[in-house]
């Protein structure tokens, strides 16, 4: 078993290993997965480039990266959570995905939450963002669950963002 980076009440996190490659397919080329994040992707070449930005974009500081979601009571896996800096680098960001056979379960809020408090107390951060397609109303109700503020609008390179943000107290 891979090393747990974080765990909630149904769900842990865990690095990504080569075996993984059919999730990230799944996930990029879903329509209604990838909807509000980019363009799904539409081949196996396409699919292997995302996997490996996923491999290559883990940072030095292994506190931050994106993990693989799975489900404790099956051992299945249903998503993924990333938390780094953000575009800009002046700040840190999170986010998630989900395959469809696990919305509307709780899933996004209870690992967001789980990520918001490992951030605050592991990674010692002074805030921390999400940002969602403007028309993605789903997501921005999770982030209203666990305590984030809409906070503004923003153009960046996928094109309309609403951002979200939570601050340490």
């Amino acid at each position: 078993m891979q090393k747990i980076i974080l765990e909630s009440e149904r769900l842990y996190l865990r690095e990504w290993t080569d075996a993984d490659i059919d999730l990230v397919f799944e996930l990029d080329t879903d329509e209604d997965i990838m909807r509000y994040i980019r363009p799904p992707s539409k081949t196996q070449e396409d699919v292997m480039k995302a996997y490996e930005k996923i491999k290559n974009t883990s940072p030095d500081d292994k506190r931050f990266g994106n993990w693989i979601c799975v489900e404790k009571e099956t051992d299945r896996r249903i998503g993924s959570f990333v938390l780094r800096k953000n575009a800009n680098g002046d700040g840190y960001e999170f986010g998630y995905r989900f395959s469809k056979s696990s919305w509307g379960k709780g899933y996004a809020t209870e690992m967001s939450k789980a990520i918001i408090e490992y951030a605050f107390t592991v990674c010692k951060l002074d805030s921390l963002c999400a940002l969602t397609h403007p028309e993605n109303t789903a997501s921005q109700n999770v982030l209203l669950k666990c305590g984030l503020k809409f906070e503004k609008n923003i153009i960046d390179d996928l094109g309309e963002a609403k951002v979200f943000v939570i601050n340490n107290i």
